[in-house]
């Protein structure tokens, strides 16, 4: 952590790190609210004129600009595309077939297999973020929602009982997002553990 608190508020009185905590950690069974029809669901959002936005690949850098959690360099923003584009095209889909085979396939006998072999991908996904962590604070030149969906993922590594606690680097990036005021809300709320 770079020793200074990073709550952001937004002209609107949204506590920034709040809303990227409870977007990037998935709440797809809860709403959360903030003011000015800002609403969160599935990561979808309202833009500013009303517009849906949906899709992480869209919502994480339309919530990053908005809150200057974002690069404003145009290799910089090129290279953090294709972070979210990894994290929200292989990364999250492969976490869904541990948890939803039925997306996959209507032959219940064929969820266990979907399932294992989502969890070992998984788990090689987890392994790639934290080379990515290596010799690094944060993804970018800064904390950003980044380093805010990369933690989502160490999360439900510990609830898929995976050993998250081997990869150094990652963990690292844990133990500085559990710290942070807004994330320790989140998982009290949301009643995750590291």
């Amino acid at each position: 952590m770079d020793g200074v608190k990073r709550n952001i508020l937004s002209p609107q009185g949204i506590l920034a790190e709040d809303v990227f905590a409870h977007v990037c950690h998935g709440l797809t069974q809860s709403r959360f609210v903030a003011p000015r029809a800002l609403a969160f669901y599935r990561a979808a959002t309202n833009s500013d004129d009303g517009t849906p936005l949906t899709e992480n690949t869209a919502v994480m850098p339309f919530l990053g600009k908005r809150f200057g959690m974002w690069p404003s360099d145009n290799l910089k923003e090129a290279q953090a595309l294709s972070v979210i584009g990894f994290f929200a095209a292989s990364v999250h889909p492969a976490h869904g077939h541990i948890g939803r085979p039925a997306r996959y396939t209507a032959d219940e006998s064929a969820f266990p297999g979907i399932q294992a072999m989502g969890k070992k991908t998984f788990h090689e996904y987890l392994k790639q973020i934290d080379g990515m962590y290596a010799g690094r604070e944060w993804l970018g030149d800064a904390y950003s929602v980044l380093d805010a969906y990369a933690f989502v993922f160490y999360t439900w590594g510990v609830k898929r009982e995976l050993p998250v606690a081997e990869l150094k680097n990652y963990t690292a990036l844990a133990q500085r997002m559990a710290q942070r005021p807004a994330v320790q809300r989140v998982m009290a709320d949301e009643g995750v553990t590291l």
